[in-house]
């Protein structure tokens, strides 16, 4: 490895590191540019860049000034289209040569000086509305830019994944709406960005979504339309253990399996998705809840004592997760403890996919996790109260449907 010193001829601007060769090459390979140089002008945060150009020759008998302007555009169309947009240089200077110093350098104070553009901040924010400036305000907090323009790029300015999930977290607080991740990626220049976050805020003020509330508990209470699909879908025998979702975890160490009773029957007094059984009434689907007072059976097994143990235990694992509900009578969640050495254990509790899904039966198990900490210990839980069950967003969900 051998250091042949940095790069001098790096310029910054607004955090972007950038190489002018890349610039210079992409101009020189115009057929009327015989040569380019790339300048950083400006102080600070209004630094742009110029580009010097060597013509190669002028049409004789033509339209000068016409043909430097139909270069200047020609230019900027080709780098828009090879670069990024940071990289494009502000100013085009069209000359005749480069001039050169007595020892054929570039001669930096020879060329001519450029008329500024307008002032970055003015320029960005003259065409932009009022979504448009906010956004660009939010997206240089987040990527640390001072100042974003309606045609700059969210991935060009040194956006990522995470920045923009971090955007769009701050896009949902500022605006009361969320865009997704999608929409960045499809959408990544502000303009375009915008335009979708307006037409969100603009749905949003047209269908406002209401709040759930709580409803009166009667003997029918109304399904979702994700249980009303499960539930005909559970109808063939032969796919109806398919929606069983099935947990299991080993525990190590000394087990108290009255606490471990309890707090089964303390998640099902929590959730009355867990104590949700469904009726099939003259043609319509409806929920019922089983009393409160339900209780769930704790299977247990004990296989430390044979020889065939893990054998056993796979095949008791795969029978249990198999083994049918009747959705009309439940409950649908059910327990079993095996025993697999002396102070070890394998829990297995499995539901139905009408009442629960992968994701909830991981908060499932966390609370039962804690409910067995305050039995153990002789002390209240931790868990909050639950405001909102799941019978309240079926009617929700219902209700929002019909009225719209």
């Amino acid at each position: 490895l051998i250091y042949l010193g940095r790069n001098d001829n790096q310029i910054k601007i607004r955090g972007f590191r950038i190489e002018p060769g890349e610039i210079e090459k992409c101009l020189t390979e115009h057929p009327d540019v015989a040569s380019a140089v790339i300048v950083a002008k400006g102080e600070s945060s209004e630094k742009y860049l110029v580009a010097y150009v060597a013509v190669r020759s002028q049409p004789e008998g033509g339209d000068g000034e016409a043909f430097r302007s139909h270069l200047k555009e020609a230019l900027q169309t080709e780098l828009c289209d090879k670069l990024p947009g940071y990289m494009v240089p502000s100013v085009f200077m069209l000359v005749e040569s480069l001039p050169t110093s007595t020892n054929g350098k570039l001669d930096h104070k020879s060329l001519p000086e450029p008329t500024p553009p307008v002032s970055a901040s003015m320029l960005r924010a003259a065409d932009q509305n009022e979504t448009e400036l906010t956004i660009a305000e939010l997206w240089g907090d987040v990527l640390g830019v001072s100042l974003v323009g309606r045609d700059d790029t969210f991935f060009e300015l040194g956006g990522h994944s995470l920045r923009a999930i971090q955007m769009l977290g701050r896009i949902r607080s500022t605006f009361g709406v969320a865009p997704s991740l999608g929409i960045l990626f499809s959408k990544p220049k502000l303009r375009d960005f915008s335009a979708e976050l307006t037409k969100l805020l603009k749905e949003s003020n047209d269908a406002r979504i209401p709040s759930i509330e709580v409803v009166t508990r009667s003997d029918l209470l109304p399904v979702s339309f994700s249980q009303q699909r499960l539930w005909f879908l559970s109808q063939d025998e032969d796919v109806s253990s398919s929606y069983n979702i099935p947990v299991a975890i080993r525990l190590v160490g000394a087990l108290s399996t009255d606490a471990l009773r309890k707090s089964f029957n303390a998640l099902m007094q929590r959730h009355e998705s867990l104590r949700t059984v469904f009726a099939l009434i003259g043609g319509h689907l409806h929920a019922r809840l089983l009393p409160i007072d339900v209780r769930l059976t704790l299977l247990e097994e004990d296989l430390y004592t044979r020889s065939d143990g893990s054998e056993a235990l796979g095949t008791l694992l795969r029978e249990e997760s198999l083994r049918p509900f009747d959705l009309t009578s439940g409950p649908l969640i059910r327990a079993c403890l095996i025993r697999t050495a002396p102070d070890e254990h394998v829990l297995l509790f499995t539901v139905h996919h009408i009442i629960s899904d992968r994701w909830s039966a991981g908060i499932l198990l966390n609370e039962l996790s804690a409910f067995y900490t305050a039995f153990v210990r002789g002390s209240p839980s931790s868990l909050s109260p639950l405001e909102i069950q799941y019978p309240d967003y079926a009617s929700w969900q219902r209700t929002w449907f019909n009225d719209n």
